[in-house]
């Protein structure tokens, strides 16, 4: 899907994460492995991932756009965030600094959020009830 996105223009990727985030909030598609949201300035996406430099299962990361217009490389978002269960559906508040997602443990689904520290270091996670 990055290969996809990268090749968009900036309409057309806005186009298609909204498609594509609509199916899937519709259920339409439901491979874990894909979901995401963009900042508030369009210049960082979370999404999240199965890859094999992972904490294993599906983990979290983010991506920046570069002054070319290009998507850069993509970074996990570290243990703090991650671990060996699956961590999906990353939403970043319009803060861009607060990020919610959803942990799958022991077959329950747990909403947690945190909060980027000044220092870029993912900090503040909490269960939210």
């Amino acid at each position: 899907i990055a290969m996809i996105i990268k090749k968009l223009t900036m309409k057309k990727r806005f186009i298609f994460c909204f498609a594509f985030f609509t199916l899937t909030s519709m259920s339409l598609i439901t491979d874990k492995d894909i979901s995401g949201s963009m900042t508030t300035d369009k210049q960082t996406i979370y999404f999240s991932v199965v890859k094999p430099d992972g904490f294993g299962g599906t983990d979290i990361y983010c991506a920046d756009k570069l002054e070319s217009g290009e998507w850069g490389k993509a970074r996990n978002l570290g243990k703090n965030i991650n671990s060996k269960e699956d961590e999906i559906n990353p939403v970043i508040d319009k803060d861009n600094a607060t990020l919610y997602f959803d942990v799958i443990e022991n077959g329950d689904t747990i909403k947690h959020s945190a909060t980027l520290s000044e220092d870029g270091i993912w900090k503040d996670i909490e269960h939210i009830k």
